[in-house]
């Protein structure tokens, strides 16, 4: 048993997940499986339990836990005092495509340039598997351009909701319209992030209650087929962007009548009744300070 086994054993303990701890332990999460398993049998010990929710300490992890602890912050503090070493903060987060179309694009980079104390990790994914991280605590903040019907069981911060908009290249003759409804929908081209994106599958479930089928070109998580395809076919995509945004610059944003399109926004979540790190903490209040809707209700 050696100080990097107890390690690794307390970050995962901490983070609840291995492969959070793993990113923040810079190894594989096969190699920290493989050192709790040899810290498990040196000690003799049964340290944790693993199940779809995550990793939880058993009553034995927990009491060894509480016996090394205070062993590994007299290291920290050693080292911090005579090699100088200033630990980072590690915070994973999980970013729903598109999600932060609707801010600048230095957004996000503010706060990390902001807090060089803090590494943050960054996971471009879509909605489910930005729901599915945060839920397994692979991620504490998760980032998502949706809608309140696919939040359930997660605590949100309201980035703003500006509505569902379709983005239209300049020269299509749609570009002209001030608004669409379903039925100017029927037959257009479309790319889209396909059905684990939250703004495709709305869309589609309310398109099959009227009738209505639009063109979809291509389904792909993959950004690079995705933009050629837009460009390629003049094609249609969805988004939620207010007037003031353009991430596209070749494109109008014009807002699809539906219902409850409205709540479409961007929302930052994380597991419902958690408590935050104190990294966590810091970006979701940088997030309340400097949102969208904020900015609004500041202009009110």
């Amino acid at each position: 048993m050696d100080l990097r086994e107890m390690r690794c054993f307390a970050e995962v303990s901490k983070a609840g997940s291995y492969s959070k701890a793993s990113e923040t332990l810079f190894i594989t999460r096969q190699a920290l499986s493989r050192t709790i398993a040899k810290l498990e049998e040196e000690t003799k010990l049964h340290l944790l339990d693993s199940d779809k929710n995550g990793v939880r300490l058993t009553d034995e992890g927990a009491a060894f836990l509480a016996e090394i602890t205070p062993l590994l912050e007299s290291y920290d503090n050693l080292e911090a005092k005579y090699v100088g070493i200033k630990h980072k903060s590690i915070l994973n987060i999980a970013l729903s495509q598109g999600a932060l179309h609707p801010f600048p694009e230095d957004f996000l980079s503010k706060f990390i340039e902001s807090a060089p104390d803090i590494d943050v990790h960054i996971e471009e994914i879509h909605s489910d598997g930005t729901l599915l991280m945060v839920e397994k605590g692979d991620a504490e903040l998760g980032i998502l351009g949706s809608h309140p019907k696919y939040l359930t069981d997660f605590d949100c911060l309201d980035l703003g909701h500006p509505g569902y908009h379709v983005s239209v290249p300049k020269w299509s003759p749609l570009a002209s319209y001030d608004h669409f409804e379903l039925e100017d929908m029927d037959g257009v081209p479309f790319v889209t992030l396909g059905e684990r994106n939250h703004l495709h599958r709305f869309f589609i479930e309310q398109c099959r209650k009227v009738d209505i089928y639009p063109n979809i070109v291509v389904a792909t998580s993959d950004m690079n087929v995705f933009e050629h395809f837009r460009t390629k076919d003049s094609a249609l995509a969805f988004a939620c962007a207010p007037d003031s945004t353009q991430p596209y610059k070749d494109v109008v944003y014009i807002p699809l009548n539906m219902a409850d399109a409205d709540l479409f926004g961007t929302y930052v979540i994380k597991k419902r009744d958690v408590t935050l790190s104190n990294a966590a903490r810091r970006l979701w209040d940088y997030f309340a300070e400097h949102s969208y809707a904020h900015d609004q209700a500041g202009a009110k």
